[in-house]
């Protein structure tokens, strides 16, 4: 299995929330346009979230969301 937390995210998102619980008030983020990236010819699908219903079945869980892991990590940083 391959296994993520629960939940849908950008980096954009991912990015706002981080900033958000580290209070990062100054830093400014701003969405990237999507653009081709030289020297990657790989195709890359415009959606490509990991699902969690396969692992969810068969070991018949839920994962927790993705905001709750990465809010542990952070705080466990300090």
């Amino acid at each position: 299995f391959q296994v993520c937390n629960a939940g849908r995210a950008t980096r954009y998102l991912m990015t706002l929330k981080v900033k958000e619980w580290l209070k990062l008030e100054n830093v400014q983020v701003e969405r990237l346009e999507k653009m081709p990236v030289e020297n990657r010819p790989a195709l890359r699908p415009p959606f490509a979230a990991m699902s969690t219903l396969h692992y969810e079945t068969f070991f018949e869980t839920k994962l927790r969301p993705w905001e709750e892991s990465l809010k542990e990590y952070i705080d466990g940083m300090a």
